[in-house]
This record gives structure tokens, C-alpha cells and sequence, in this order.
């Protein structure tokens, strides 16, 4: 492997050092993480790459993680940058001394045009992940005596401090000390929350609560899509979209806590920041709130809805779009949901939720406790095999009927209830009993209003638990 030795400055951390080799100068220096620097091409000579002169800066990652690379910064007098990753030779960085080898034709990875740049698609965005040790970003021209201005900067994994449920509280601490760090925003440590947005709508994150004894600064980032690491323990922060540092009048700690409230956010993955203002720090207590549950209708017995779950909210279950049916029962009795129509074309899943309050006027409901659950199992469904069924006894009240899909799978459907009467259809157990409802007693050792459980929970078993 070809290898070109550089000789750094020992003023390396300088950030804009002079670099020689037995024969050319180069204009080397170190970027850090969030750092941006800004420097030109010229003048300088050509080392590495393409026929165009160079500048080398050296980086360190400090993690296992996705590293991001852009010159798509507007400068005056840029030019069409190529960005370029090289290796290290293990054990020849000296920072001491100065002094490197790179792996001279092999980069490890390169970028010519951004196509997600705003300012102009010549310049160069690289995100790759990258293993813990010393690298060198080389910024060059894509053209033969090209070059020019440019600014650089270096964005690195942040670690994740947890997860944010919906419409939940967590509590947490950023005094200094264990994982907790200092990357982003004022001088203090900060928590790094990670949050699934199910649904667009309008989120509320605030600390105003009596437990947060410190005054806090909340930040709202994109999370860039595919940079989060395999086990979970970082990712690559976007642009902020929300900050706030008093939470105003609605709190009584309004100077202290923070609230973003009401804040408009798309479907998509965030990172919710807690931080203190400048180096302030201390023990806090995070609410979110999410916009309420919409339904999609109404469905009774001897009803059949057809719908498309594309694109839609994901609330419930899996990370599949899902529609929402309210389920109204007006006294105890036999009810089967089941997705075994014609038009059901992908793999589904039912979901039975109590519903603890429902608008009629607005389609606004607030779920309960989750009843039930069936994946793909609707036994002799004439269809195909994609359907699914939930059959059981349901109280009086009111229900949600979730139909979604197997993982990200979503779909045409038909969803379906019904509600036999056992008495006239003879149900029978083993035993050669009959057991209509509640009212009939014991039905294979359990009373006939209590729900069996799986893998018999048709119909055709009135407490198949025992049977």
C-alpha cells in the first residue's frame, strides 16, 4: 500500500498549521466535533487525490458512530469542493511531534455533490460511521487547478439518554458526573432524549414541574434519518427546529422551568435537550404531551368498513400507519373483528382498546388499557392468509378496533364485526353443555363471561382456557 508521510507543526492544534514532506508543502490543521472552520485552497500544492491543491485536517473519533463532513456553507468565492476520508496508519499520529502516515490512494470514503445542500449542489456532504481512532478529511477541487474558499464542519454522535413516551413524564439529572456531557448549546451538561413523533401535529416538552430545581433550557433537533446506531446508544443531530428558556405565565416557575409548547412537528424521529441556561445545572422532571387520538369512525355490529392504512399515524403497535374504529356495546355479549374480507391485500393486525372518553363531534378519543391483540390468525379465512380475528365477550361501553400491519407493512382492507347469539347458534364445550352467556353459569369450569385465552378464542369456545 502506498503510503505519503506528512510532517506536521508542532503547533498542530493551532487549527491552521503548516504540514512538509520531503517534497511539497501542505496546509494541514485539526477540526474537533462541532467545530466549523474556514479556510482556502490556495496557496498550496497538490499531494493527494485529485490534480488540485489540498488542504488536510485531522479529526479524532472519539466513538463508534456516524460522523458528518459539509462544506455546504454559503462563502464568498467557493468553488466545486470534493471531501475524502482517509485512514490513519495505526500508531503514526503524533501530535507530540507531529507527525502521520495516510493511506495515500485509498480514501475510504469521498463526496463530490451534495444533492441535499440548499446552497448549491457543488458543494459536499459525507456522513459514514466511523470507528474510534485518527482520520484525515482532505477538501479539494472536483476540477484540475481548481479551488478556492470553504468552510467545514464537523458534526459527531451525541449519546442517548433515553426515550420519550407519549404523554409521559421522566425525570432525570445533568449535575456532572456518569454519561452525562457537554456538546450542545450553553456551558452545562445536558440530557439527550430520543423521540418518536407518531403523528404531525402540535407537542408540547416542558420542565415546569415542582421536582426541577435548576433553570433549564429545552432545545428541539431533527434527528438526521439512518444515524442511529445499531445498539441504540447515539445518533447525528439535525437542524433545531425549537428552544426555550422560560416557561411563562401558565407556570409558577416561569423564570426557572422551560416549556416548547403547542410546537408543530411531522412524523419522524427528534432529540429532545435538557440543559441549563449557561452552566447552571440540577435534578428535572420532563412532560410530553402529544395531540389527541383522532378516530376514524364509528362501526357496529353487522358492519363492514373498507380502508387504506398508506401513509397514515402511527400511535399504536407497530411502526405501520393504523386506523381507528370506536366499537359502541350496549349489554354483554359475543363480538368477532376480523379482517378476513376480500379486500384485505397485506398482513394485518387487530387491536381491541378499552376507550376511556370519545367526541363524537370532533372523532377525539382517549384510549384505556389494551384488551386484546391478534396477528394473522384467523383460522379457515377463505381469502387468504393475511387476516386476522379477535373474537370474545365485551362489556358495555365503548371500544377502539385498531387495524394496522406486521412491522412497517400497511394496505387496502375490509374489517368486519360481528356478534353471534350462542344460545341460537348451540355452542357446545366438550363436555356437551351449552353455553349461551353470562346468565348460562359454568361452562367448562369458568363463567361464560370470561375471556379465554390463546390459542382457542373463536366463537365455538365460550372459555377455552379450560377446555
Amino acid at each position: 500500500m502506498w503510503m505519503q508521510r506528512l510532517t506536521l507543526s508542532a503547533a498542530l492544534l493551532c487549527g491552521a498549521c503548516v504540514a512538509t514532506s520531503s517534497s511539497s508543502r501542505v496546509m494541514v490543521g485539526y477540526i474537533d466535533c462541532f467545530d466549523t472552520v474556514r479556510d482556502r485552497t490556495f496557496p498550496g500544492v497538490d499531494v493527494v487525490g485529485n490534480p488540485s491543491n489540498e488542504d488536510v485536517w485531522v479529526f479524532e473519533a472519539h466513538e463508534f458512530g456516524f460522523y458528518k463532513f459539509s462544506t455546504c456553507h454559503p462563502v464568498h468565492n467557493g468553488f466545486d469542493t470534493v471531501l475524502k476520508i482517509y485512514t490513519i496508519k495505526p500508531n503514526t499520529y503524533d501530535p507530540n511531534t507531529g507527525t502521520l502516515e495516510l493511506d495515500y490512494w485509498i480514501p475510504s470514503y469521498r463526496n463530490d455533490d451534495s444533492a441535499d445542500c440548499e446552497f448549491s449542489p457543488w458543494l459536499s456532504d459525507l456522513t459514514r460511521p466511523m470507528a474510534p481512532g485518527f482520520y484525515a478529511i482532505v477538501v479539494e477541487a472536483a476540477h484540475p487547478n481548481g479551488g478556492g474558499k470553504y468552510k467545514l464542519s464537523l458534526d459527531c454522535p451525541v449519546p442517548i439518554s433515553g426515550y420519550l413516551p407519549c404523554d409521559a413524564s421522566v425525570s432525570g439529572n445533568t449535575r456532572r458526573g456518569g454519561d452525562d456531557v457537554d456538546l450542545l448549546g450553553h456551558p452545562s451538561n445536558e440530557n439527550i432524549y430520543s423521540f418518536f413523533v407518531p403523528r404531525a401535529g402540535p407537542y408540547t416538552f416542558s420542565t415546569c414541574d415542582d421536582n426541577t430545581n435548576f433553570n433549564t433550557f429545552l432545545r428541539v433537533y431533527e434527528v438526521i434519518p439512518g444515524t442511529t446506531t445499531l445498539n441504540y446508544r447515539s445518533f447525528l443531530l439535525g437542524d433545531q427546529i425549537a428552544r426555550n428558556n422560560n416557561a411563562g405565565p401558565s407556570c409558577e416557575w416561569d423564570r426557572q422551568h422551560s416549556t416548547i409548547e403547542g410546537h408543530m412537528l411531522e412524523r419522524g424521529h427528534y432529540a429532545i435537550v435538557v440543559e441549563g441556561k449557561e452552566e447552571e445545572e440540577g435534578r428535572y422532571t420532563l412532560h410530553v404531551t402529544c395531540p389527541e387520538i383522532q378516530a376514524d369512525g364509528m362501526i357496529d355490529c353487522g358492519e363492514k368498513v373498507i380502508g387504506n392504512t398508506r401513509g397514515d399515524n402511527s400511535e399504536l403497535g407497530f411502526p405501520s400507519g393504523e386506523d381507528i374504529y370506536v366499537l359502541p356495546v350496549e349489554e354483554t355479549s359475543q363480538h368477532i373483528a376480523s379482517t378476513c374480507e376480500e379486500e384485505t391485500d397485506f398482513n394485518t393486525v387487530i387491536h381491541v382498546f378499552e376507550v376511556d372518553s370519545y367526541d363524537e363531534d370532533t372523532s377525539k378519543v382517549v384510549l384505556g388499557p389494551r384488551i386484546a391483540t391478534n396477528n394473522n390468525d384467523a383460522d379457515g379465512c377463505e381469502f387468504n392468509g393475511l387476516a386476522s380475528e379477535l373474537a370474545g365477550p365485551l362489556d358495555p361501553g365503548n371500544y377502539a378496533i385498531v387495524v394496522e400491519g406486521v412491522l412497517w407493512k400497511e394496505g387496502n382492507y375490509g374489517l368486519s364485526i360481528t356478534c353471534p347469539d350462542l344460545c341460537e347458534d348451540g355452542i357446545t364445550n366438550e363436555g356437551g353443555s351449552v353455553c349461551c352467556d353470562a346468565s348460562c353459569g359454568e361452562c367448562g369450569g369458568c363463567g361464560c363471561d370470561q375471556r379465554g385465552g390463546m390459542p382457542n378464542h373463536g366463537p365455538g369456545f365460550c372459555c377455552p382456557s379450560t377446555i
